[in-house]
């Protein structure tokens, strides 16, 4: 029987998006391993907040690997956490993962790709470069959707930067430039292109913008492509500074 406090944090989990959610996830995830050691951590490597002595809680581990991570723009704050707590590394080494873990995993992964500033990256994890193959294996086996295109078209752009936190990794000899061949191929196959039209008309925000740097430097942009006008907040900033005469 799942633990009343189990049930409740997965309730509010599950109803809270933003910067709210961050606490009910990190309290799940001391939950699914309160053992758990994140080399991040100073010390034994413990949570200070965790309970050592309570068992794990295999409710808290079944959620945090399928639905930890939503669409908000936050999961870069226990990204890194939630990878180490609820095993990521073992469920998507698993030949019979499910695709919700498969998926799980690539918003994960994307999080700490681009959270420099706000969590920990994918950078201090030993496991980072078993992660991202296997990753790359089990998504491969599935239809194309754009949240797995933009997972696995963040994880390119990554792996392709010269100069990025990925030129860092403790990459088998030629792991890095194998798994970037991976992942291009796939962005790549019939299906999946598609899916990059729908990240550069996003009506919201700043992904459809932001889209364009990475898809130059993979390759992907359609030829003839437009750049889309700037839209909203940023609008808005560059017309004042025209205003201004800057």
């Amino acid at each position: 029987m799942t633990a009343p406090r189990t049930q409740a944090l997965i309730r509010l989990a599950d109803r809270t998006t933003g910067i709210d959610r961050i606490a009910y996830v990190e309290a799940l995830n001391r939950l699914a391993d309160p053992r758990a050691r994140y080399p991040w951590f100073p010390g034994n490597g413990r949570d200070p907040r965790a309970s050592p002595d309570r068992p794990a809680d295999p409710v808290a581990l079944h959620w945090l690997r399928r639905r930890a991570a939503d669409l908000g723009d936050f999961t870069g704050y226990f990204a890194a956490g939630t990878v180490v707590a609820a095993s990521v590394d073992r469920a998507i080494a698993d030949p019979h993962a499910d695709s919700e873990v498969v998926d799980q995993t690539g918003r994960l992964l994307r999080a700490m790709t681009a959270c420099h500033g706000m969590g920990v990256t994918l950078a201090a994890l030993d496991t980072a470069p078993e992660l991202l193959a296997h990753y790359t294996a089990q998504v491969s086996r599935l239809t194309p959707t754009t949240d797995r295109y933009r997972s696995v078209f963040e994880l390119a752009a990554y792996l392709a930067d010269p100069d990025g936190e990925a030129a860092g990794l403790d990459w088998p000899p030629d792991g890095r430039a194998a798994a970037l061949d991976r992942l291009n191929a796939l962005l790549r196959r019939p299906g999946w292109p598609e899916h990059l039209d729908a990240l550069l008309a996003w009506p919201t925000g700043n992904i459809a913008r932001w889209a364009e740097l990475p898809a130059g430097r993979l390759g992907l942009l359609p030829p003839g492509f437009v750049r889309r006008p700037p839209v909203g907040r940023r609008a808005r900033w560059l017309a004042a500074r025209e205003g201004d005469g800057r």
